[in-house]
């Protein structure tokens, strides 16, 4: 069932963006650069109603033209990792994927109920194959060229997302595999905090929850992917590894209403996809309706504290 909004302006913002998405202008922006620029294009219409739980008003054409896209625009090799791709200049060529972006676009695309393993096959394969050692992802392909990788929390939560998503509870032995590498990665970090007996705070923005994300990560969204994989894969957490970013929450939040505490999308920058295909740098990033309208600072989320009461509600079976 389609949910309401009764917040002022939030209904009609999200008919425009569906609207867009319905448009032949949507359309040619796919196919100029599916990604690019941001935020005001399909990549990022499709993504807020997403998380808005709206991806079945995502229109059809729109989402397949995406998935299609995606499928012939990109190369399926990532720099530092494949040695036959040049690190030089690649992130303003249509050269490879960001293991972020393609967590997030998969869930998208995935909920929209396009046929990812028929139409982008390698996908799974591909996220399970840039696994680092110490059980995350880098989206920078320079750390895939150090003897001492070192992953990148923000990189590695959508691919674990994706994941769990597509195996829809039934992951193969090496997503298992992925899953609990990736799992036991964001516990020895405490969701937040250098890995090791110093402990610094990686980031104090991930401590205060964000909406929409994107791709930005913060310890709820932690908390949830950890509750997933524990309820999926009959595996317990470990209160100790948790139980700060719990304390936080709680704290903030007393009265159990999760508040938007900050915009991650405010303020980028973003590149301009020009005729041939290059991609100049476009100056602030624009917004558009729905992004304005769909998390403020200081309100209540809903999408936030449904997450947070997930996952108090689980953690009652699954934490010790």
């Amino acid at each position: 069932m389609t949910r309401r909004y009764p917040e002022s302006g939030l209904p009609d913002a999200i008919d425009a963006s569906i609207r867009y998405l319905n448009s032949a202008a949507a359309l040619r922006s796919i196919e100029a650069d599916p990604y690019w620029p941001k935020w005001n294009s399909p990549w990022w219409h499709m993504t807020l109603l997403w998380e808005l739980d709206l991806a079945e008003r995502i229109p059809e054409r729109a989402a397949h033209r995406m998935a299609i896209s995606l499928a012939t625009q990109y190369t399926k090799r990532f720099p530092g990792f494949d040695d036959t791709i040049s690190t030089t200049g690649y992130r303003y060529q249509k050269v490879p994927w960001c293991h972020c972006s393609l967590g997030t676009i998969l869930q998208v695309l995935s909920a929209c109920g396009q046929d990812i393993d028929r139409i982008l096959p390698w996908t799974r394969s591909w996220l399970l194959q840039h696994q680092l050692p110490d059980g995350g992802l880098n989206c920078e392909e320079a750390a895939y060229l150090k003897p001492s990788a070192k992953s990148s929390i923000v990189s590695t939560l959508p691919p674990l997302e994706a994941i769990l998503a597509l195996s829809k509870g039934k992951p193969t032995a090496a997503e298992a595999a992925f899953l609990d590498k990736g799992a036991h990665y964001l516990l020895a970090h405490r969701l937040f905090r250098a890995a090791g007996a110093e402990g610094r705070i990686i980031n104090p923005d991930w401590t205060r929850p964000s909406f929409p994300r994107f791709y930005d990560y913060d310890i709820l969204r932690g908390l949830v992917i950890l509750v997933r994989w524990a309820h999926i894969n009959n595996r317990t957490l470990p209160l100790d590894a948790i139980k700060e970013s719990l304390n936080i929450l709680e704290t903030s939040f007393a009265d159990g209403n999760i508040r938007v505490l900050r915009l991650a999308w405010h303020g980028v920058d973003t590149l301009m996809p020009e005729p041939g295909g290059d991609l100049r740098r476009g100056g602030q990033a624009s917004t558009f309706d729905l992004l304005l309208h769909a998390g403020r600072v200081g309100e209540i989320s809903r999408e936030l504290t449904r997450s947070w009461k997930f996952v108090k509600r689980a953690l009652d079976a699954i934490a010790h």
